[in-house]
């Protein structure tokens, strides 16, 4: 199986489980830290099945086994950690920051191997693209090698919530939230920047596509501007959060 069909394999599996886990949202109303037990894996199953879709598409330009290496990798890297997640929902416990035992602590020791795992290997896979042109429009090139920058700035916030052994300043993780994603509106929270930095290796390379496809003089320079811009939008929603200030109260 080469490594393109792997990671759709894997993405089409994510987004087929889907379904079940939001189903398993209404049989179980257990609740954790101020929401459903399932909420959360029902919100990594469908980040991490468009991440591997997206990193499916940007490994079609990587040839032998560079590509083997990193898409084998990253997918097994996002298996094992939505494993470690549902099992740890089915617990009844946090998946993430959890010592309460040796055995939730073990856990989250491992998913923390295979974060660093992913994020070795998407640095690589930006290397790539950093020292290769593809065969795509300038805009389409530069988004993609902003897009990953912006992924790997956001692999450096969750680095933060590590060492703060937890995703909210101010306060206690849990409590009140924004609806569906949680986010906290009585403190600062960094999974705010974290979620904008991640989803930069989707958005920048579909606007360098598009202004490839608008015919745009220098569309490698209108997405420079775009990404240092949403570089600076995650900065500043990581700062918010770190001075303990909710972006929505």
């Amino acid at each position: 199986m080469t490594p393109l069909v792997f990671l759709l394999w894997t993405a089409r599996a994510h987004a087929g489980i889907l379904p079940v886990l939001l189903l398993l949202t209404w049989l179980d109303p257990r609740e954790l830290a101020g929401a459903n037990l399932w909420w959360k894996p029902v919100k990594f199953f469908t980040s991490v099945a468009i991440y591997l879709f997206t990193v499916r598409y940007l490994l079609r330009f990587v040839p032998g086994k560079t590509a083997k290496w990193i898409g084998y990798g990253i997918g097994l890297s996002m298996i094992g950690e939505n494993v470690a997640i549902v099992w740890q929902a089915g617990r009844g416990v946090r998946s993430h920051f959890n010592d309460a035992s040796a055995f939730d602590a073990l856990v989250f020791a491992g998913m923390g191997i295979l974060i660093m795992v992913n994020t070795v290997l998407l640095t690589w896979l930006f290397i790539w693209h950093c020292r290769n042109r593809i065969a795509t429009g300038a805009g389409e090139r530069w988004g993609i090698r902003w897009g990953l920058l912006a992924t790997l700035v956001s692999s450096a916030i969750g680095g933060l919530m590590i060492a703060n052994q937890g995703h909210t300043i101010g306060a206690p993780d849990g409590g009140a939230g924004l609806p569906l994603l949680n986010w906290s509106t009585r403190a600062g929270d960094l999974r705010i920047a974290h979620f904008i930095g991640l989803h930069g290796i989707q958005l920048l390379p579909l606007l360098g596509y598009l202004t490839d496809r608008a015919g745009t003089a220098r569309a490698w320079l209108l997405v420079a501007v775009a990404a240092l811009a949403y570089l600076l939008l995650t900065g500043l929603v990581m700062l918010q959060a770190l001075g303990g200030k909710p972006l929505v109260a």
